[in-house]
């Protein structure tokens, strides 16, 4: 994946009422408060984040996907 410094933009298959986003660190730890998503894509601010290695999960009831960044 190609390194992201300030803001990550994931785009969504779909928008269901009750999708979430969250980014867990290397070790499957949440950092974050689930965030709702409301449009097929999801912007998320990375920026105080330390580099390293994330994931980006996405929940839309009972399907799970993550993506791996990189934080520079």
């Amino acid at each position: 994946p190609n390194p992201v410094q300030d803001v990550v933009f994931v785009k969504l298959a779909n928008s269901d009422n009750d999708m979430t986003v969250q980014i867990l660190n290397a070790q499957g730890q949440v950092i974050n408060a689930p965030m709702n998503v409301l449009s097929n894509i999801a912007e998320i601010n990375v920026s105080e984040l330390s580099s390293g290695i994330y994931f980006i999960k996405v929940t839309s009831g009972k399907k799970i996907q993550e993506v791996r960044i990189v934080k520079q």
